[in-house]
């Protein structure tokens, strides 16, 4: 299951993150790549202001801290975060569902 570069648009992301988790099978993965802010280089934050300017609000400034904090509040298991750089660098997050345990007998 794949949300790909939204979770930082939504004003409650936190609820789609625990939709997309019911919804991966047992021994599935989430993956959660979003734009991150914080520790970028001056052209990011001209970039940011331009699309500002143009009407593009985000309701989430996430960071790398911030977006594994933000994870892990959710308790829904370990979530790795990778940061991938670039002119936007996005914080990927892979989280693993569990097998369930025991089953029929």
């Amino acid at each position: 299951m794949i949300a790909a570069n939204v979770l930082h648009l939504l004003p409650s992301p936190e609820l789609a993150v625990r939709e997309l988790w019911r919804v991966t099978a047992p021994g599935g993965r989430l993956i959660l790549p979003t734009y991150l802010q914080g520790k970028t280089g001056a052209a990011c934050g001209t970039m940011i202001r331009i699309y500002q300017g143009a009407g593009f609000h985000y309701e989430h400034a996430f960071t790398p801290e911030t977006y594994r904090t933000f994870l892990e509040r959710l308790v829904l298991g370990r979530a790795a975060v990778e940061v991938i750089p670039g002119r936007l660098p996005v914080g990927l997050a892979v989280l693993q569902k569990p097998e369930p345990s025991g089953g029929p007998l």
